[in-house]
């Protein structure tokens, strides 16, 4: 069976991992197996130099943690994998990662850097303040959003926002979806050799089960579980209508 592997080592929001371990076994468990790595496996060549390797996720993080990890090593192990054939999937700080340079501004935490995966011809930078009513990332939930998005095929559907990139000098061919109140990309696919490059700006393994999760860890803290049952219940109508089926199709589509 082909493979599928999600990064998870030094830096990773441990939450994005492990919900999108959940995400891609919902929708692609059927026909992959779906496999955690991490910065030794890869710099080891354990696992990209695997023919049943297909598509490795990098999730959301400090994409600066990513590369003390990785090193110029692990990126061009990276490079080379996608290079061959393979795909690669960037969610939030997987997306930063994959593009040439990142200008992240945070409430506590700036980043510029060029220590990337240069995977895609673009820059980035955030988090988007317009998208959080002027809110700046943090640790702090206040600073996320259910937000519309819209792609040629589907007029409008909530996705999860916590800090993700805007995409900079990209080639408009290459945005597959906007966010609907800014018409800024949130979506993008590119190639790199004979690879896909798949680059989120939101988290799309997030959905209303994740939320469930996520009030009963904040249970003592009622104005966050308020907040998140707001988030949580805008997600479900895109669940309900079929538009987040949809949109997953289309994020996942190299692999279907």
């Amino acid at each position: 069976m082909e493979r599928i592997l999600i990064y998870q080592d030094n830096g990773q929001w441990y939450q994005s991992a492990d919900f999108t371990y959940q995400w891609l076994k919902s929708q692609l468990g059927n026909i992959y197996k779906i496999e955690f790595t991490n910065a030794k496996d890869i710099l080891e060549n354990r696992v990209l130099n695997k023919t049943n390797v297909v598509a490795l996720f990098i999730t959301g993080g400090h994409s600066r943690f990513y590369f003390q990890s990785l090193g110029y090593q692990g990126v061009k192990l990276i490079q080379d994998f996608i290079a061959s054939g393979r795909h690669y999937f960037g969610i939030c700080g997987g997306a930063y990662f994959a593009s040439n340079s990142i200008r992240f501004k945070g409430d506590t935490l700036e980043l510029n850097s060029e220590q990337t995966l240069k995977l895609v011809n673009i820059n980035t930078y955030g988090s988007i303040r317009e998208i959080c009513k002027g809110n700046l990332f943090s640790n702090c939930i206040y600073s996320s959003k259910a937000v519309k998005v819209n792609t040629p095929s589907i007029n409008e559907c909530y996705v999860y926002y916590w800090g993700g990139p805007c995409f900079i000098n990209h080639p408009e061919k290459s945005v597959l979806g906007y966010y609907t109140e800014h018409n800024l990309p949130a979506l993008l696919q590119s190639f790199y050799g004979a690879g896909t490059c798949n680059l989120i700006s939101f988290h799309p393994e997030y959905n209303s089960k994740s939320f469930a999760r996520l009030i009963k860890q904040n249970k003592s803290k009622p104005l966050h579980c308020s907040y998140l049952r707001k988030l949580s219940r805008k997600l479900k109508l895109s669940e309900v209508t079929g538009d987040k089926l949809e949109l997953d199709k289309l994020i996942l589509k190299p692999l279907l």
